[in-house]
């Protein structure tokens, strides 16, 4: 006895009755011989031969050069020992075939595949390629299965006397009877208390199948994923609420093993397990703005988030250098602004005074156990040379983030002399939010590029790529880099950015101007091959519509220098394709005209379409324009 997979099914035990690729007695031709089928038929006059038996297909066996055009059939016949049959549930005979087949076990019919359309037809009722087994489940064995010696009989078919290939080869493997269902042998977590619930993994005595994720139930909701395969699953819940959590079975779970029959788990109580979720862990601040430890050039202002909703922060539960701030505002996790009289120059500390009442909002609350930290402030302080050097908007196929996406981008350079810790620095794409996104504690070293992906998926871990919560607009925008202080003080920005198109980068050039550049080079220096200019799309002096009669049509371009190109064949308009616009354009019949811009030193504009139909029918005319 062996233990196989079928074709991607769970591990399962099984026995192979006959291998494939085994010697068979076989006979070619279109002409049936005899009762062939039958166990006492005499086949001792007929070729032995390996399977597969092929031409045009395969590799091995016998092959049959002489079928085509010649007959489109061949009978196989061969014995196989089977004991105690009543062990199988079912057999699979696995196939590989091409075109048809019908296969007989001691004389009874059992499956087959394209088999021909009438008793009187020797070819395949449809076409099929090999190159594969493919398994055909026999049921109820133990109608034509003996202990001992049976008989098997295939009967290959061809598509037709002219077809290019043909092959057939059988195995035969009985499925043992499984009487035993599966049960659970162990689950994680263990009942009791916690202080977070959000996973639960079960451990099954064999593989199963039927899962879907509704088959547990965290106080009565469903699970909103699933990971697993075979004998281990784990189910996400979301974050159970403090108190007591139980863990239940859906009532009708479809749980069942790989048997043949089935055989369905069945718990052994509805309720798998209960917890208590209790919060014993106290907050933390997760977020201070600015950094703790930074040198700023003014402070009047700091930004505080905790780890978890906290229940209130008062002016007298803080102290900047002893004294308690002006006012606290806030609420939940934060953000929380502490705003206290303006220090001009000095070391200040922060500090929490030993009688503060801050605390999370659990049943038996936690309070805040946070330490000081301190700042300094030197009005000549400057925080570094950061510059944007470059950014894609339009990312399509250029690079790609850690997910394998193409997503846009902006690129930072140090272009100072010293290293530059960027914890606390803000991007953004919103000029009246310039903390939109703040970095981690990450530092950039002189002359270094730093690259952050645009993507809006916003992470912020220290050593993984970097991704901001918004992304950049093409048609035109706003991006701006500050240093940390409060208010925020902007350290370079690109106010009204212009147009962007796929796969060109914007940035710096050589003599600091803000140009295009074809070939974006993020994390090194910008390129050559710059342009100042996009193109605007051209004017047209008449909107694309219905006319009864000709007119002059005019074409303008906004800007100075540009020159426009115009085709009328729907082609779209290049330096090498179309008419240059000189004068106006006589429409006279029903014309569709496309037009762009061009300059020396400038992208091309985009094509602008517009269709002019002229006709005096108001049944023409009712009709919609799509260009």
């Amino acid at each position: 006895m062996i233990s196989v997979a079928l074709l991607g099914q769970a591990l399962g035990h099984a026995e192979v009755l006959l291998k494939r690729g085994s010697d068979w007695r076989y006979f070619k031709g279109s002409q049936t011989p005899g009762d062939w089928r039958a166990a006492d038929f005499d086949d001792s006059a007929w070729p032995s031969g390996a399977a597969p038996f092929r031409y045009g297909d395969g590799q091995g066996g016998t092959v049959l050069a002489d079928m085509p055009r010649r007959y489109s059939t061949v009978y196989l016949r061969r014995t196989f020992e089977a004991r105690n049959v009543s062990r199988f549930s079912v057999l699979d005979l696995l196939v590989n075939f091409d075109d048809g087949f019908l296969v007989w076990i001691n004389g009874k019919l059992v499956t087959g595949a394209n088999p021909p359309r009438s008793a009187a037809s020797q070819l395949a009722s449809g076409t099929h390629e090999s190159g594969q087994f493919e398994p055909f489940e026999i049921r109820d064995p133990g109608f034509f299965l003996k202990n001992g010696t049976n008989t098997i009989v295939v009967q290959g078919f061809n598509l037709s006397l002219t077809s290019s290939d043909f092959l057939i080869d059988v195995e035969l493997v009985g499925i043992l009877k499984d009487a035993f269902p599966p049960s659970l042998v162990d689950f994680s977590p263990k009942p009791g208390q916690l202080d977070q619930l959000n996973r639960v993994t079960l451990q099954f005595s064999e593989p199963v199948r039927g899962i879907d994720g509704s088959e547990l139930r965290l106080n009565g909701e469903p699970s909103i994923a699933i990971d697993g395969e075979g004998a281990e699953w784990t189910f996400q819940f979301e974050d159970a609420d403090y108190g007591e959590v139980v863990l239940t079975w859906e009532a009708d779970h479809g749980i069942e093993d790989f048997g043949r029959p089935a055989n369905a788990f069945v718990p052994t109580s509805a309720e798998l397990g209960r917890y208590r979720v209790v919060d014993d862990v106290p907050p933390i601040l997760s977020e201070i703005v600015p950094p703790p430890g930074a040198t700023v050039r003014g402070l009047k202002r700091l930004r505080l988030f905790f780890d978890e909703p906290i229940n209130d922060l008062r002016v007298e539960d803080i102290r900047i250098n002893g004294q308690a701030p002006k006012s606290v505002t806030g609420f939940s996790a934060g953000p929380w602004e502490v705003v206290f009289e303006k220090i001009s120059t000095g070391k200040v500390n922060v500090a929490w005074p030993g009688a503060h009442g801050i605390t999370d909002r659990a049943a038996k609350p936690n309070a805040f156990a946070g330490s000081g930290w301190s700042y300094t402030v030197n009005p000549n302080h400057w925080p570094g040379s950061v510059v944007i050097n470059e950014f894609v908007a339009t990312n399509q196929t250029g690079l790609r983030d850690e997910d394998g996406q193409a997503v846009d981008w902006i690129e930072l350079q140090n272009t100072g002399r010293n290293p530059v810790n960027l914890g606390g620095w803000a991007l953004t794409d919103d000029k009246g939010r310039p903390g939109r996104w703040i970095f981690p504690n990450v530092e950039l070293g002189a002359g270094e590029f730093l690259v952050v992906f645009a993507s809006g998926k916003n992470r912020r871990v220290v050593g993984e790529p970097l991704h901001t919560n918004f992304k950049l607009s093409s048609a035109g925008g706003y991006v701006g880099l500050s240093s940390p202080e409060l208010p925020r003080k902007t350290v370079d920005k690109i106010f009204g950015y212009p147009e962007q198109r796929g796969n060109i980068s914007y940035g710096l050039s050589a003599t600091d101007e803000r140009v295009y550049f074809i070939r974006p080079t993020p994390g090194a220096e910008n390129g050559a091959g710059s342009f100042k200019n996009i193109l605007r799309r051209p004017k047209f002096s008449r909107k694309r519509g219905f006319f009864t009669e000709p007119f002059e049509l005019e074409l303008s371009s906004r800007d100075d220098g540009a020159v426009i190109r115009y085709t009328t064949d729907h082609s779209a308009p290049t330096t090498d394709n179309g008419q240059l616009y000189e004068a106006p354009i006589r429409v006279t019949k029903s014309t569709v005209i496309r037009a762009a811009a061009f300059r020396r030193g400038s992208w091309p504009s985009r094509t602008a379409t517009h269709s002019f139909v002229l006709g005096d029918s108001e049944a023409v005319t009712s009709l919609p324009m799509v260009s």
